[in-house]
């Protein structure tokens, strides 16, 4: 039984998910880390995860960020 919970070959349980950290994330979005930090203090912006000290952030929440803030533009026509 113990051999099951410690098993992390499942990945329909256990999606392989890229954490990245903050510096990463800053550069990703041409940010400073400040400005991520502001953001979590003000409980606005991208999801994040705490594990003890460290801040990270999933990749995808991080492509999902960048993708919802798309703005659409008209087409000129040529």
């Amino acid at each position: 039984m113990l051999g099951k919970l410690m098993d992390t070959s499942n990945k329909k349980t256990h999606p392989e998910t890229n954490w990245l950290t903050e510096k990463e994330v800053a550069a990703m979005l041409n940010i400073t880390s400040s400005t991520l930090q502001n953001w979590r203090w003000r409980g606005v912006g991208i999801q994040y995860s705490r594990f003890m000290r460290s801040v990270r952030y999933r990749e995808s929440d991080i492509l999902k960020y960048m993708a919802d803030s798309l703005v659409e533009v008209e087409q000129f026509a040529t």
